[in-house]
């Protein structure tokens, strides 16, 4: 059985809930999974100690964490050797516009440039507002982001926009990918 590593950087949370998604999802189609924060690694871990690898990362002011890209540089032959899918997350996918699809391609290409990392599978997922965890100016900028791709600007509500079986296709994907490569191997 292939054991699946979801690395992840988020700073709200929702990152981390998909990647836990994943990991239950990925564990019921008999894939073993391990969801890792990146502010936690290695830990025990090794990236080469994994059969695959998923990487997840939100992005907050048009870029994805510095620490995820350079996480991706430093571990890029172990990426090219494995299975690997990569997700984002942001409020842009929330956003049907085609102003918001060009925003989500041009983080993803950016990523994939400064890295030279093709991953085998992308998904980009919605991500959340949560204005009670944010405070004032970040609440206003968070209301601002809000308003631009069409999502609630009321204050005293938090809202979710993910596509939980968007998610459930993705790890499903991926699942059936692994068991192919393994078939073939």
């Amino acid at each position: 059985m292939a054991h699946v590593l979801i690395l992840y950087a988020t700073s709200e949370g929702q990152t981390a809930k998909i990647a836990g998604e994943m990991v239950n999802h990925l564990r019921e189609m008999g894939v073993g999974a391990t969801r890792k924060d990146l502010e936690s690694w290695p830990g025990i871990y090794e990236a080469s100690d994994f059969d695959a690898i998923i990487i997840g990362a939100s992005v907050h002011f048009h870029q994805y964490p510095k620490e995820i890209v350079a996480w991706i540089e430093t571990n890029l032959e172990t990426l090219q050797n494995r299975p690997n899918a990569f997700y984002s997350v942001s409020l842009s996918e929330a956003e049907t516009s085609d102003d918001g699809n060009a925003r989500v391609e041009d983080y993803l290409t950016r990523l994939i440039d400064h890295t030279s990392w093709q991953p085998d599978y992308v998904a980009s997922f919605a991500g959340a507002m949560r204005y009670n965890e944010l405070n004032g100016v970040r609440q206003r900028v968070g209301q601002f982001v809000s308003w631009r791709t069409g999502g609630e600007t009321d204050v005293t509500q938090d809202n979710e926009y993910t596509e939980w079986e968007h998610v459930r296709m993705f790890s499903a994907e991926f699942a059936n990918y692994l068991k192919n490569k393994q078939t073939t191997a």
